[in-house]
């Protein structure tokens, strides 16, 4: 388990990059180490490496995830590999979509907002689609497919904003409660969890009362 974006650097920490070889692996002291299959895009593409104590983690340059973590090896010669790493993590992706989708009453239209979802959120979307499956699990159903409407309506293409508008349809109804504690996210990858922590601007919910009054929300 990686620690936290809180803890994950110290002065003490020792941080370089490396380019990212053809076979998904880097270098360091004289051995190689995985990175995800597929990480490998272009020539020249480099992440970094931030050494605490015993441990390696690779952290993707562009975004800050933390995309492999290894025990550092004292040996040379070896390939250090997480078997993980061997699994291309984007053949999952369209069953996670086809399955969540399978969910909505009206199944096409889930299938569009969440391919629009994938566009907007390429590197996100295993926690876009986690997100968007806690809501079913937190919401009456009837909200959740109201949401989706109402969200493709207004072309509103993210999990967040999804989350959103059923909370704010939940609040028209005041008869209905729903318990917060279920809300809790957890990100599908524990490298993934400083994406939860992104903190998001608090919406004004009066934009929805304009979506569902019918009126112009710019």
């Amino acid at each position: 388990m990686p620690p936290n974006d809180k803890q994950l650097y110290s002065n003490t920490d020792i941080s370089i990059t490396r380019v990212v070889r053809k076979d998904n692996t880097i270098l360091y002291k004289a051995n190689r180490y995985s990175v995800p299959l597929g990480t490998y895009s272009e020539f020249g593409k480099e992440v970094q490496l931030l050494i605490k104590e015993k441990t390696i983690y690779i952290i993707e340059v562009d975004t800050g995830e933390v995309i492999g973590e290894h025990e550092v090896s004292n040996e040379k010669g070896k390939l250090i590999q997480d078997r993980a790493h061997t699994r291309d993590r984007t053949k999952g992706i369209p069953a996670y979509i086809e399955s969540t989708a399978s969910k909505f009453e009206n199944k096409s239209l889930a299938l569009h907002f969440l391919e629009q979802v994938k566009e907007h959120y390429p590197r996100y979307i295993r926690d876009q689609l986690q997100l968007i499956n806690k809501v079913w699990d937190s919401f009456p159903g009837s909200y959740v497919n109201e949401s989706l409407c109402m969200c493709e309506k207004q072309k509103l293409y993210s999990a967040s904003e999804f989350q959103d508008m059923t909370r704010h349809l939940m609040a028209q109804r005041p008869a209905d409660t729903i318990d917060e504690a279920t809300m809790e996210i957890q990100p599908l990858h524990p490298e993934s969890s400083y994406v939860l922590d992104i903190k998001l601007p608090t919406r004004d919910l009066s934009k929805y009362m304009e979506i569902m009054e019918g009126g112009d929300p710019s």
